[in-house]
């Protein structure tokens, strides 16, 4: 059997219920971290929110347990940089319009 590196990874990444607020952050960073250690390895990441809206597809076709809340979906694999999805470039607002630096 040969591996096939060019084959995109689908990650789903739920929370259990009981978990505090707080631990919505740590998630996050946990997320980051993964696409961090991704993009050092070569591969890119999309993290992908949306599937949040959807759980009882996501439960259906990959068998996740009622329990934990599905928070969002991952893509991983290496980037086609021709491709034409990836030539988008989302108008992007300067820093000093959303965060105040105190000195």
């Amino acid at each position: 059997m040969t591996e096939d590196l060019d084959t995109p990874a689908g990650l789903v990444f739920t929370i259990g219920r009981e978990l505090e607020r707080g631990s919505w952050l740590d998630y996050g960073m946990f997320l980051q971290t993964i696409m961090l250690a991704a993009r050092a390895r070569g591969l890119h990441t999309c993290a992908e929110a949306s599937i949040a809206s959807y759980p009882d597809i996501v439960r259906r076709e990959l068998q996740v347990r009622d329990d934990p809340i599905v928070i969002c979906g991952m893509a991983m694999g290496y980037a086609d940089p021709e491709d034409i999805v990836n030539t988008f470039q989302p108008p992007r607002i300067e820093v000093d319009d959303y965060a105040t630096f105190l000195d």
